[in-house]
């Protein structure tokens, strides 16, 4: 990743704070496509005696180029039809010039595949896991390395940084190889879905005053008044503009185009709280008491499980890496209860900032990731701690660790309060 672009996204996420005092905290512009930004978290240090015998992961695809041109060739359609009825501003006269310079971008790029920032993410991910478990790694030799994906190239793509990464440490281990395990069981790209309470909250997310009015504040830098009341659908106009502009950082090694001058930033973390809200509500902790969104992860839930009691049995394969979606992550995350990803909404109120921690920059971001990592000692019960985005976390409140307020939990403790 390049100074220049980090420079740039420490600037853009400002310190856009909500009312609220229990989440008055920075919002991202760019929501669930915020890039990963390199964390300094080491791993936690087990007991003595332990020793590290298997690790197992699954995390979203690094940052990637816009999935399809159809967001663009709907954007263009709105300005085409603009530029003809001399309803453009002065700032929105350039729009179709960028857009043709950032789709030329992602023509060497290709839609939805890693941009360079996103090839770096998993790069810089395996690295880090291989020097923060270097004497695991230097150690693996004749056991395996497993890399699973989903059928996408950008999840490949994920897998093969992420061993360019490893191996740039750890010279001597296997290069990854591509191979789409069965994903029944690994569930890396899972079947989704709200209820009707969720799409309802949606619907009057999309409706809220706060929304429109971003909405249209977006489009007033491009379009006159007079336009912009004449759209059928502002919200979703303007929404195309944003799933654009929040594609840009992720492209910023791939082209200078950043589309900053179409959407304020104030205007960019109001979109970006719908984008949050979908996601919520579609696959992440949803409405309270229904489990339709994150239900699904269930069987990725049982393969961490079956994976980690094959290795302690005395299985061969002592690294399991699976690359997917954020429709993986995401609810996999909702359905262990890792702090942040845990808090329902209620059905008489919808998902807002001010009420709920969740945020799509942390829940949902590129190459984000959960980590389980086991020990053994001679004698005594496996332990297992967990890190999400590279940061140690506590398993759910249910689940007792080992120590009062500790990190390591055995492996029966935590089939009984996650299963």
């Amino acid at each position: 990743m390049s100074k220049a672009f980090k420079l740039s996204a420490a600037c853009a996420v400002l310190a856009v704070a909500l009312a609220g005092p229990a989440h008055a905290i920075p919002e991202s512009p760019y929501a669930n496509q915020t890039p990963y930004l390199d964390p300094a978290a080491t791993p936690l240090t087990p007991p003595a005696g332990y020793d590290m015998v298997f690790i197992e992961t699954v995390g979203r695809h690094g940052s990637r180029s816009m999935t399809s041109n159809s967001a663009e060739t709907r954007a263009l359609k709105i300005w085409n039809t603009a530029k003809s009825k001399g309803k453009l501003t002065t700032i929105g006269q350039s729009f179709d010039d960028d857009l043709a310079d950032f789709q030329e971008a992602e023509g060497v790029v290709r839609y939805g595949r890693l941009t360079t920032i996103g090839k770096a993410e998993w790069t810089g991910i395996g690295k880090r896991t291989a020097e923060n478990y270097e004497p695991f790694f230097s150690s693996l030799a004749p056991d395996q390395i497993a890399y699973v994906t989903s059928t996408y190239t950008r999840t490949r793509q994920s897998a093969t940084a992420m061993s360019a990464g490893i191996k740039s440490v750890i010279p001597g281990l296997p290069t990854y190889v591509p191979k789409v395990e069965d994903e029944a069981k690994a569930l890396l790209e899972l079947p989704v879905g709200s209820t009707s309470a969720g799409r309802s909250a949606i619907a009057k997310i999309k409706n809220s005053y706060d929304v429109r009015l971003a909405a249209k504040h977006v489009l007033r830098t491009m379009y006159t008044k007079s336009y912009v009341d004449s759209l059928d659908a502002p919200v979703a106009a303007a929404l195309d503009i944003y799933v654009i502009y929040s594609t840009g950082p992720g492209m910023a090694d791939d082209t200078d185009v950043t589309f900053n001058d179409y959407v304020p930033v104030a205007d960019a973390v109001v979109l970006g709280y719908v984008k949050d809200a979908e996601k919520f509500y579609e696959y992440g902790p949803g409405v309270a008491g229904q489990t339709n969104s994150y239900r699904a992860a269930k069987p990725l839930l049982n393969d961490f499980f079956a994976r980690l009691d094959a290795r302690v049995a005395g299985g061969s394969t002592a690294a399991v890496f699976r690359h997917g979606h954020g429709e993986t992550t995401v609810p996999f995350a909702a359905l262990i209860r890792v702090p942040g990803s845990d808090q329902h909404a209620s059905a008489s109120s919808y998902y807002t900032r001010s009420n709920n921690p969740w945020r799509g920059r942390i829940a949902a971001l590129p190459a984000g990731s959960t980590e389980w990592v086991a020990y053994k000692k001679s004698g005594s019960p496996t332990l297992v701690t967990m890190r999400f985005n590279e940061v140690p976390k506590k398993f759910r409140a249910s689940c007792t660790p080992t120590v009062p307020n500790g990190y390591f939990y055995t492996v029966a403790e935590l089939k009984d309060c996650l299963l």
